[in-house]
């Protein structure tokens, strides 16, 4: 199985009568069969190669609808290469949508973007006019050749030939167009349904959208490489209401659904067991947790509040991924649940990894993201030393394998950046102990106080953990006197300012043993967040500083 167009092929013959369901209003609205898919797919292959080149860049922007993914199969049985892109956001101005679109159409060369017919005509024309690019819905596609349906001519399409263009979230400086190869995706995505021991019988669930690559490659390419069924949500629909999510694991007996830390706890505090009395989660085997800082408090209240619906503890896997990586990196098995270590905290904010008892003072709990999965090797990167996969070192996580991708899209500075001796180097920083991976946080959000190191999720998920914080960043002050931090916190409604930055003063006081002196009140629409729902530490740097320039110039 050489390709993803051949895994397609595959299951359209062998299970035609599975494939991809859209929900809607808890109902199933609409239903693609993979036996339709490779039909259709095909038949708008054969008018795109009218229009299209070999290797071409196209930009496909949309929300999570079935047109998207003939769209995607299309664009490949023509020779292209889609190039997932966010579609506009909610709450958030249309030139945010603009710049990003514009930076990665000039990223990629795309001169064609196809569309979601959902989008406005303004911001179909507003689009083709700021990037001087062709844009055209799929449908424009099917008067040309739909009606005679003939199989595409094929074009090469060995291993070596790129797949897709997969943009990182952005959340630390401008979004980076990863080239994911046939052999990294095929093989990836091999090794994620090992892992997850998924047959055609494994029918999954997914509301992550389509443009990260946790929605595309974890919710509709493991599906068709597997030809099981696969339930689809808009985020937009989770967004409103997350127990919907819930809803639809239990009213079609699902086995599979990934999700970010996030939605766990966004499903707790929208948490109403008189909506829920016929909820049946026994079906979830794979809860799987991913993409952002895993906090075991979250997993823990998640499994605490759910067990009575039929959620076992033993469902919940963690696991460690990225776009530079496909998608998977190591996973925890199916079965285990989560599992984690206690670590001294002060050796660890000097960069040292020390075991602690779980009722030790000053300790932390960090989760394991498992073990690598076939075709990732995983080594700690360490100044002065090499690649090593010595047990309890922290460093740098770096990764290597055939499945590991090797260059960003028409950017040599950052592709010459981005392998040393082979080893991709993530960002991360982590430690390995007993072959599993543990994963403390980024390098580049690490904040030092007092000469220690502090990351920026860590404080954040201790201040946001106080009643009353609905959202909450963390901001360094590299050009203040002293070594400090700042926190930007969106309160919720009803609650009084004053007193809930002093409860979280103390809360932080408690439990890290630093003094937070600076505490900005700021609205939910000013957190800014990236397109995969991350915070975009540049965006909050810079909203920090407009903030104290604001306060400087009052005071003056």
């Amino acid at each position: 199985m050489n390709t993803i167009l051949t895994a397609l092929t595959r299951t359209a013959e062998l299970s035609p009568e599975r494939g991809f369901h859209v929900i809607k209003n808890g109902k199933v609205s609409s239903f693609l069969s993979y036996a339709s898919l490779h039909g259709r797919a095909q038949a708008r292959a054969s008018a795109m190669q009218e229009c299209l080149t070999f290797n071409e860049r196209v930009g496909l922007i949309f929300f999570n609808e079935l047109s998207f993914i003939e769209s995607f199969f299309a664009v490949l049985f023509a020779g292209g290469v889609p190039v997932p892109i966010a579609p506009p956001q909610p709450f958030s101005p249309l030139q945010s949508f603009y710049r990003r679109v514009g930076l990665i159409a000039r990223q990629s060369t795309i001169h064609r973007f196809l569309v979601s017919e959902s989008l406005s005509e303004e911001v179909k024309e507003s689009l083709g006019a700021q990037t001087s690019s062709i844009v055209q819905t799929l449908d424009e596609f099917s008067a040309l050749g739909e009606s005679d349906a003939v199989t595409p001519r094929q074009r090469p399409n060995a291993i070596s030939d790129t797949a897709l263009i997969q943009y990182t979230s952005g959340s630390t400086s401008d979004p980076k167009g990863v080239v994911v190869s046939q052999e990294n995706l095929i093989l990836n995505v091999a090794a994620m349904c090992e892992s997850f021991e998924m047959n055609a019988e494994s029918a999954g669930v997914t509301w992550l959208p389509f443009f990260h690559d946790m929605g595309l490659i974890g919710g509709l390419l493991l599906p068709v490489f597997a030809g099981s069924d696969s339930y689809i949500m808009r985020t937009a629909d989770f967004v409103k209401a997350p127990l919907s999510w819930l809803k639809a694991i239990s009213d079609f007996s699902l086995e599979i659904s990934p999700a970010p830390n996030f939605a766990y706890k966004y499903c707790l505090e929208r948490f109403n067991a008189d909506a829920l009395s016929d909820l049946n989660l026994t079906s979830w085997r794979s809860a799987t947790s991913g993409a952002e800082p895993i906090n075991p408090k979250v997993m823990r209240a998640f499994t605490q509040t759910f067990a009575p619906y039929g959620f076992s503890a033993r469902s919940i896997m963690p696991l460690y991924g990225m776009a530079e990586a496909t998608l998977g990196a190591t996973f925890t098995t199916v079965g285990e649940g989560m599992q984690s270590v206690f670590v001294d905290r002060e050796a660890l904010n000097n960069g040292r990894v020390v075991l602690a008892g779980r009722d030790a003072p000053g300790n932390k709990e960090i989760v394991s993201c498992g073990k690598p999965i076939r075709h990732v090797d995983v080594s700690i990167h360490v100044d002065n030393l090499d690649f090593v996969d010595t047990s309890l070192l922290l460093g740098e996580i770096a990764l290597k394998g055939n499945s590991v991708c090797c260059a960003y899209d028409n950017d040599q500075k950052n592709t010459a950046a981005m392998l040393e001796n082979g080893w991709f180097l993530t960002g991360d920083i982590g430690f390995l102990f007993e072959g599993n991976l543990y994963v403390v946080g980024r390098s580049k959000e690490v904040i030092i106080i007092n000469g220690a190191n502090y990351f920026a999720n860590d404080i954040e998920s201790y201040a946001a953990e106080v009643e009353g914080v609905r959202g909450v960043a963390a901001v360094p002050l590299t050009e203040s006197d002293t070594e400090e931090c700042a926190l930007l916190i969106v309160p919720a409604k009803g609650h009084d300012t004053s007193s809930l930055t002093q409860i979280v003063r103390r809360k932080i006081s408690d439990e890290l043993g630093i003094q937070i002196t600076t505490i900005d009140i700021i609205a939910a629409s000013q957190l800014s967040k990236t397109t995969s729902g991350k915070i975009d530490r540049a965006k909050i740097r810079s909203l920090y500083n407009n903030l104290s320039r604001s306060a400087e110039a009052v005071s003056q």
